[in-house]
């Protein structure tokens, strides 16, 4: 089974701002939300806001059904973006 993206977490310091921008200038729809987070879903890829204090970026990776119930993977890519991976188990 290939890898499947399953969700996109952005943490920032400027998270009303950011809400504001998503909801109102782009017009996408805030699925939850609190006054430290919010989410949009968009066909099943959740894109995660988190309140920090510096800005972040981590992508949730399943790798699919592979045995090792678990089993976590963390890795950085190129532009400093982490990247969890794991796995699902049988």
């Amino acid at each position: 089974m290939k890898a499947e993206i399953k969700a996109v977490v952005f943490k920032t310091p400027r998270l009303v701002e950011t809400k504001d921008f998503y909801s109102k200038k782009l017009g996408l729809k805030i699925v939850e939300h609190s006054s430290y987070h919010f989410v949009i879903d968009v066909a099943g890829l959740r894109l995660l806001f988190i309140k920090s204090k510096e800005v972040e970026i981590e992508m949730y990776i399943s790798r699919g059904v592979t045995g090792r119930l678990n089993d976590v993977d963390i890795q950085k890519d190129v532009n400093g973006i982490k990247i969890i991976a794991y796995d699902i188990g049988t």
